[in-house]
């Protein structure tokens, strides 16, 4: 299916430095990220705590930072305080594209009306026309489509084909395969490792400096975490907002993300203290209603 993602942003870095200037910012080693590969990132403050996580897109004069909607402007205000000794600038360009995704068993045949070839491995891109295709850190294959809105010829072909509002199979995807997104509401609250940025690669501790990377290295370093995400399934439960995660005493947890699949089970990321995990503490969920229903630890696929 397509799915239209009509929800998020878009930063460009422009200039000769702009490699240079973001490697100094953020977690990743934007070296890495090249016009064949885009790489996941973060931005932290100073006391090592994610203001924005972030995909890397290069292009040619610059480097596109994807990010959730509400973000760009955030991101902007604390780079350009930075910036002005680069040969940079940053620009929100985020109304000049479009975002899709492509995902399900049918994606290579979607593909192939559109006359485009999928990328085939995890962040990588396949550079076209006015836009990007590249696949997602998904435990089944999932793709982006980012396309520029003007005389974009792809964006009369997708027209042809029917396209989604519902986003629920690509949260689902990302829910499953342990991905969360900074917001407005959650920029500030979390360290790279609570949420297993470090372990999905987007933090590069072989890199030089950058904004907050004394404390995240010294986090990395001075030994085990004490809480961190982990995937749960509450079977025969629907997961809400109002619902509440119930711990061993003494302990505490928070739902991040969540979703419902078609059969009636529920779905969480959770941050949970690692200890009542490796002791297999009874754990459970209660919705409004008072209903309770235990989870199950699933494993997330792509962690290093």
């Amino acid at each position: 299916m397509i799915i239209n993602l009509s929800e998020f942003d878009l930063l460009a870095i422009e200039g000769v430095d702009a490699a240079k200037f973001l490697q100094g910012q953020l977690t990743c080693n934007v070296d890495a990220a090249t016009p064949t590969h885009s790489l996941q990132g973060a931005y932290c403050n100073l006391t090592g705590r994610v203001i924005s996580d972030m995909r890397l897109l290069p292009y040619e004069g610059g480097i596109y930072l994807l990010c959730q909607a509400g973000m760009a402007e955030i991101l902007k205000s604390t780079l350009d305080k930075y910036i002005v000794f680069s040969k940079a600038k940053t620009k929100i360009v985020t109304e000049q594209f479009r975002r899709f995704a492509v995902l399900g068993k049918d994606s290579q045949n979607i593909f192939a009306k559109l006359g485009l070839d999928a990328p085939q491995n995890p962040g990588d891109i396949n550079a076209i026309e006015q836009g990007f295709i590249y696949r997602l850190e998904t435990a089944q294959p999932c793709y982006e489509l980012l396309l520029k809105t003007e005389q974009n010829p792809l964006l009369e072909s997708l027209k042809e084909l029917p396209i989604e509002e519902d986003r629920s199979a690509w949260e689902m995807a990302q829910l499953i395969s342990g991905t969360v997104h900074i917001d407005t509401e959650s920029q500030g609250n979390y360290t790279p490792q609570v949420l297993n940025y470090d372990l999905r690669g987007l933090v590069d501790f072989k890199k030089g400096c950058y904004t907050g990377q004394e404390i995240i290295a010294r986090m990395h370093y001075r030994g085990k975490a004490k809480k961190r995400l982990y995937l749960a399934q509450a079977k025969d439960f629907t997961i809400s907002k109002e619902t509440q995660l119930r711990l061993p005493e003494g302990s505490t947890g928070e739902i991040i993300r969540f979703a419902n699949d078609t059969d009636g089970h529920g779905f969480l990321l959770a941050i949970l203290p690692c200890d009542a995990v490796e002791q297999q503490l009874p754990m459970t969920v209660v919705d409004k209603a008072g209903k309770s229903q235990a989870i199950t630890l699933l494993p997330i696929t792509g962690l290093n």
